[in-house]
């Protein structure tokens, strides 16, 4: 459950700075001689990456944080690196999640490419990162569900067997399906106030319609 806690929660915050960051909070008209006069009048394309990397930094404290105050990571330990004996089980067990993870990045990346190549007013590749911003919601939920059944089930099996095991897992899926009809209904309900938030321009908000619709599923 506090993976996905931290991980709604993180990407809530995404999600407004956002808009905040890429468009600013108004324009002064004057040149911006300082990051933070920069930053309010909007960094433009800039201002995306800004505001993920502020998210998965106040991500990591999170994490860091709960896993210091249940003992799990201990100071003295945190920066010293460990053997190559320690880290074969791990590697030899996230090879398939690193795979994964991989042909993820390189379909989001041609998806990208493709987006921006389509046409040359920059409307679809604009629609088309709106789009990715509102589908992630949806993402980073399952993702927090599944970090959650990653670490319940093994646990539970190593507590109770197969059985025990088995039923967390599917109490897992069936909350994990909740979850992604709830997020559905929302976001398909919320697409016209959402929308606007993103994009002033009336042909990218026409563009984001359909695409995000079909995310939202």
């Amino acid at each position: 459950v506090t993976p996905l806690k931290v991980s709604l929660v993180t990407n809530l915050l995404n999600l407004v700075l956002d808009p905040l960051c890429i468009f600013g909070l108004g324009k002064t008209g004057i040149k911006a001689p300082t990051m933070l006069l920069r930053i309010w009048n909007g960094l433009g394309a800039s201002g995306a990456a800004a505001a993920t990397s502020v998210s998965e930094l106040i991500s990591s404290l999170i994490y860091l944080r709960l896993l210091l105050r249940r003992k799990l990571v201990q100071w003295s330990k945190l920066f010293k690196p460990p053997s190559l004996t320690s880290l074969l089980p791990l590697i030899q067990g996230g090879l398939a999640m690193l795979l994964r993870q991989a042909t993820l990045n390189v379909a989001f990346i041609s998806a990208a490419r493709r987006a921006q190549m389509m046409d040359p007013t920059g409307v679809s590749a604009a629609a088309y990162g709106i789009t990715m911003q509102i589908y992630s919601l949806g993402v980073v939920a399952h993702l927090g569900v599944q970090g959650t059944a990653a670490a319940l089930v093994p646990s539970s099996r190593a507590i109770g067997g197969d059985d025990a095991a088995r039923d967390v897992a599917d109490r897992i899926f069936a909350w994990g399906s909740i979850l992604g009809l709830v997020l559905a209904a929302v976001q398909w309900f919320a697409l016209p106030m959402i929308t606007p938030w993103f994009s002033p321009l009336p042909e990218v908000r026409a563009a984001v319609k359909g695409p995000a619709a079909i995310s939202s599923f």
